[in-house]
């Protein structure tokens, strides 16, 4: 075996000109906390905006929801649309099929379906998780959809983080 000497995203190679990307090594760090209220009888598709973030911002996969119960509200979705009422992009990126039907505090590594704690997708930037093509720019939105209709009332608390660069 060889030793080696190898720098992360978050330190730069001495050898190297090139400068670090803010975000991996002077990120600023915020979070959007989003109360969300589901009345019982929200039908299948209903949508609530957690709150939006920057296009290149990177979401932490620590991040996490808490849940009341919510009977019978068992897929449920988060995902991005372009900011101001704009058109869903992807309804399901970031959580895909989510229970909200007991109790819960979720985080977003241990989500069903988490399309952020992939080893591939824990350093993409929100509009590649959207599967965009090229950064947008400005600000991109986060939803959550439910796909089975509440039966009970309850809230949502979203406290999610994100990185932005420096």
């Amino acid at each position: 075996m060889t030793q080696v000497t190898l720098y992360g995203t978050g330190a730069r190679d001495p050898a190297s000109l090139k400068a670090i990307d803010g975000i991996n090594a002077a990120a600023e760090v915020r979070r959007i906390n989003s109360l969300i209220t589901i009345t019982n009888g929200d039908s299948i598709g209903s949508k609530y905006m957690i709150g939006e973030v920057p296009a290149d911002a990177i979401l932490d996969a620590l991040s996490s929801i808490v849940t009341t119960a919510i009977t019978s509200a068992t897929d449920n979705d988060i995902g991005i649309a372009y900011p101001n009422g704009g058109a869903m992009i992807v309804a399901d990126c970031i959580v895909n099929g989510q229970t909200l039907a007991s109790a819960a505090t979720i985080s977003l590594a241990a989500a069903t379906g988490s399309g952020v704690a992939t080893p591939a997708n824990m350093k993409k930037r929100v509009w590649e998780l959207a599967g965009l093509s090229a950064n947008p720019g400005g600000n991109l939105a986060l939803w959550l959809t439910i796909n089975a209709a509440a039966g009970a009332n309850g809230t949502v608390w979203s406290n999610l983080s994100y990185s932005k660069g420096a």
